[in-house]
This record gives C-alpha cells, structure tokens and sequence, in this order.
C-alpha cells in the first residue's frame, strides 16, 4: 500500500503528497491513518515506513530525463531538476517536494488528447515560473487520458499554491511506453478548501481528534485496546445494524456454498485441461510453481498490543445452544 510520504517534507504536519488523503480520494491511505502517522511523528516516533523497492528506485532515475523530456515538448525555459529543500506554505501548516519548475513566456498551449491534456480541455496558457510533478505506474492511462486527482493532480495544485505559480504540469510515464502531461492552471477555489481541510487537520493533530471512521482498520486507530466492560446496543439503530449483519452473514455462507458447488462442477469438467471456453466466459485453472527456500531464521520482535479488526456478532439464542 503506498503511503502519502513526502521526499523532502517533515512528518509533523501535512504534505503536499497527503492532500489526496484529506480530500477523501486517495485509494491508498484513510484519513486516520495519515492523522495518526502525524500525531505518531510528533510524538518522536519513526514513521518512515515505505521501504525502496525497485520501482520507487526507478521512478527516482527517471525523474530528471521525464523532466527535461516535458520541458522540450512544452518549449520551457530555465529548468530546475534538483531541488533539496522541501517548500513550505507561507500561511498554513504545509510543506510540499517539488520535482521540478520550468519557466515559460505567454506559451499558448492547446491538448491533442493524445500525449497534452488539460483539466478543462482547453488550451492553457503558460507564464511565469510553473511545477512540474512526475509521475511512473506500471498501470495504463485512464480511459480519457486525464490522471486521476490522487496521482499528482491535487498535490500539484498544492504546489502552486505554496508557491504562487500559475500553472503545473503531471508529466506520467504509464507501464514503461506511455507518456502523457497534464496541464493545470491554478486553482484558487481549490485553495480556499485547502486552507479549511488544512486548518482542520492542524486541530486534529494537536487535539488527537479522529475523522469519522471510514473503514473498519480506523477503528482500530481510534480504540486501540479494548476493556473488559459491557455496553448496552438494545437502541433501534444498533438492532437493525446487528440483524444486518448477521443476516447478510448467513446470506454470504448460502452464496459461497452456491459457487463452490459451481466451481466443482466446472474444474471435474475440465480435468487436467488449465482453459476452458464458454460462449460468454474463459475459465483459467493454471498451476503454480514455488521454488524450494532455504530453512530461514525468523527474526525477533517486540510484542505489542492490537484491538482486534472486526467485531463478532452472533444471536444470543444461538451462543447459548
């Protein structure tokens, strides 16, 4: 899971690259688990979990050569590929890592939608000093083009407007052979609900106060031991939750019963062969292979205390027979 860390930017407040998280369109990372990644830095604690791998190493190397390739298809001037220093907002409580900034003259710059888009598509014009944020994923470019905000789009906005450009560009090399830039202009009514998420999360920081939970590992930030009390559920809303649950719990059983049923029929129909073909579906039973590992010694680590995540629910007639 890739987590909202910045290259350059300090852990103790937000990050351009955590803007997609406080917006509530990262796919990655909940809002409490960036809250708590920030209450957790404050506190002294390492929250630098993202381990290098390959493809970070090679996103880093191709940074330089996808910056200057952006600037020659742009015509942009006075490129700056090695930037040390995060950047930090004149006015709120955030820093941001630049990969690159450009300057460019009343550049009149019109997509094609095949490699130039634009938020709005239409032409974009480019003066003054502009961000240029890239981006490398294996996966293919969405159906219209266009990056998703969570990749590079809120966070180059939020570039913009810690430092006062006019314009950004997400330059995204997709699976290896697939260039596209995506230019923005800056947005100021994005800056407005910047500055409310930002002064808000600032609150949270200090105050540990927690989002409403979106997914059930929130919880598990936000109550993390349990005690040994009781709580009374008989309200109206907790009984019509605790019927939904158990009841489409039986539901699900009933299903997976149903499809294994299937799957045996359809596997003993194909014996050894790994593909079968259906008017409407290709059916794929392949064989893995694991290589033989060596006897490894697993290393020691510190015990710690988990609340469990998910809560067992069952009718109290049930448990008692």
């Amino acid at each position: 899971m890739a987590k909202a860390v910045g290259k350059l930017s300090s852990d103790n407040h937000a990050s351009c690259s955590g803007i997609p998280v406080l917006f509530g369109v990262s796919p990655y990372e909940t809002k409490n688990e960036y809250l708590k990644s920030r209450i957790d830095a404050r506190q002294g604690k390492n929250v630098r979990t993202v381990k290098d791998s390959m493809p970070i190493e090679i996103g880093n190397r191709l940074e330089k050569p996808l910056i200057e390739l952006t600037a020659e298809k742009l015509n942009l001037s006075g490129v700056a590929t090695t930037i040390t220093e995060a950047v930090q907002h004149p006015e709120l409580p955030l820093e941001g890592s630049i990969d690159g900034i450009a300057y460019s003259k009343n550049n009149l710059i019109q997509p094609d939608n095949d490699i130039i888009y634009t938020e709005d598509d239409q032409e974009i014009m480019l003066d003054g000093k502009g961000i240029i944020e890239i981006k490398t994923t294996r996966q293919m470019p969405e159906a219209d083009g266009k990056p998703p905000l969570w990749r590079g789009v809120l966070q180059t906005k939020a570039l913009c407007a810690i430092c006062g450009y006019s314009w950004g560009v997400i330059s995204t090399l997709h699976n290896t052979n697939d260039f596209k830039m995506f230019l923005l202009r800056r947005d100021f009514a994005f800056e407005k609900e910047l500055t409310d998420i930002i002064t808000d999360f600032e609150r949270r920081i200090k105050a540990q106060d927690w989002y409403p939970p979106q997914v059930l590992p929130d919880l598990q930030i936000m109550h993390p031991v349990g005690e040994k009390v009781e709580v009374d559920l008989n309200d109206d809303d907790c009984g019509f939750h605790l019927d939904r649950i158990n009841d489409n719990k039986d539901k699900i059983k009933l299903l997976n019963d149903e499809i294994e049923k299937s799957q045996i029929y359809i596997q003993t129909k194909m014996g050894e062969a790994e593909i079968g073909i259906n008017d409407r579906y290709k059916v794929t039973w392949g064989t893995t292979t694991y290589k033989p590992q060596p006897e490894k010694v697993v290393p020691a680590k510190d015990g710690y205390t988990i609340r469990r995540k998910t809560a067992t629910v069952k009718r109290i007639n049930d448990e008692e027979s």
